[in-house]
């Protein structure tokens, strides 16, 4: 039995969203937004729900070299 995790977005919705239908644009489309994805079995996009609102938030897990904790 299969189930459709809520916090993974499939190859095909992203496709739908961004317009890009063949594989290659879009991982040059992630890539250039900062989206962290991994490739599947037969090359499969897989993106978490969490890097897609990051990636939209602009928010970014490195800590800042210039930024001084007390």
């Amino acid at each position: 039995m299969t189930t459709k995790s809520a916090s993974l977005i499939t190859e095909q919705d992203l496709q739908t969203w961004t317009g890009y239908r063949h594989r290659d644009a879009l991982i040059n489309w992630l890539r250039s937004h900062n989206v962290p994805y991994w490739l599947g079995n037969k090359g499969i996009i897989c993106v978490t729900a969490e890097a897609v609102n990051l990636a939209l938030l602009k928010i970014d897990h490195q800590p800042d070299a210039n930024q001084i904790e007390f």
